[in-house]
């Protein structure tokens, strides 16, 4: 058989009645009475490096006291300081290619520009249109020449009648006459058929302009998807660049909490790598005593229960604190449960390793 064990049953089978008995109810008071509880850190730490590299500067020597999320030392960041301000320039630089609006301003003028030339070159379209079919100029042609052929005819009658009614003179205008209307009716017949072709000629440019407001649409489009890609850009740099910020702050020693050193292992030149402690903190703020209690009178027992912490040293006065827990489970040994009691010790009157008393007001 193990000796360890055998070792281990005895030691249980001599000490397990003192056990049972120092656990005891003061039945005149109600108060539960253990004798016995260790005081123990609730918070401690042993603060590593979150990346490698040389320790540059370590401002704590064992016994300080530090400040939550007090910087404590640093790894050598030289590299990192630049990679922030890189960061920092290609930050501005994308800020300002996101702000900068005027390419897309310029842009939508030429649109508004090209579409109002559109609009000019449809009503000029509309006016050859309406002109290409208009008879006017020629049905007014034609009635002058069929009056100058009146008046010449008239007149030629006149002169056959009664010779010296119509002078030559007269017979000579009036065929001039004549001869100037039929030309004006010839041109007019003329520009009709120049008017006829204007409309195909200003539709095609319609149709050009439109292909034209089409293209600066288009243009305004890439000019508007540049900037969209800048803003997007702008928010990628700043990803980086708060990237750059955190990882200058993961060289960094911080405390975690406020407490107090009490070890340091590593010294400023020493190369670290992630992981390795280089400082140990604890918090005597508040501590926690842990005892064990018989199963007895784990049922009186409720978590938040006021519970009175006396200390061996009569010189130490007693505390307040409450029952932060009380296991679920029951050690099949020595019939005992394990029990947490949590107390406010900011005015650091005990001190973790400390044997106490404890008193816990119980129906």
């Amino acid at each position: 058989m193990d000796v360890t064990f055998i070792s281990s049953a005895i030691l249980f089978r001599v000490l397990m009645p003192s056990l049972f008995a120092a656990v005891c109810v003061d039945e005149k008071s109600d108060v539960l009475k253990v004798p016995s509880a260790t005081l123990v850190l609730i918070r401690q730490a042993d603060v590593s490096a979150k990346e490698a590299g040389a320790l540059k500067e370590l401002k704590i020597v064992p016994g300080a006291k530090v400040a939550e999320g007090e910087v404590v030392g640093s790894l050598d960041d030289e590299r990192q300081k630049l990679a922030v301000k890189t960061a920092q320039l290609n930050h501005k630089i994308a800020v300002i290619e996101a702000n900068d609006t005027v390419a897309v301003a310029a842009a939508e003028a030429a649109v508004r520009e090209a579409e109002l030339e559109k609009k000019r070159l449809e009503a000029a379209a509309s006016i050859s249109g309406k002109t290409a079919e208009s008879e006017v100029a020629i049905r007014l042609a034609e009635k002058t020449v069929e009056v100058a052929k009146l008046e010449l005819s008239r007149a030629q009658k006149a002169r056959e009648s009664f010779s010296a009614s119509v002078s030559n003179a007269e017979l000579t205008r009036l065929q001039s006459i004549l001869d100037q209307r039929t030309l004006e009716l010839e041109k007019a017949t003329e520009e009709k058929g120049i008017a006829a072709l204007r409309p195909v000629v200003d539709n095609a440019a319609v149709a050009e302009q439109a292909e034209t407001v089409e293209r600066t649409k288009l243009l305004a489009r890439e000019k508007q998807r540049l900037v969209d890609v800048a803003q997007v850009n702008s928010e990628i740099a700043a990803n980086e660049l708060e990237s750059a910020q955190l990882m200058l702050q993961r060289r960094q020693l911080t405390a975690p909490f406020a407490g107090s050193i009490v070890a340091v292992h590593r010294q400023p030149g020493e190369w670290v790598e992630p992981g390795a402690a280089v400082f140990r903190l604890i918090a005597l703020d508040r501590l926690r005593a842990e005892a064990m209690i018989s199963a007895t009178h784990v049922n009186r027992l409720k978590e938040g229960m006021p519970v009175r912490i006396l200390s061996k040293d009569s010189a130490v006065e007693p505390v307040s604190g409450a029952l932060a827990w009380v296991s679920d489970e029951i050690e099949p040994l020595n019939q005992q449960v394990r029990i947490w009691v949590e107390f406010d010790n900011s005015k650091v009157r005990m001190r973790p390793g400390m044997v106490v008393s404890l008193e816990i007001p119980i129906e």
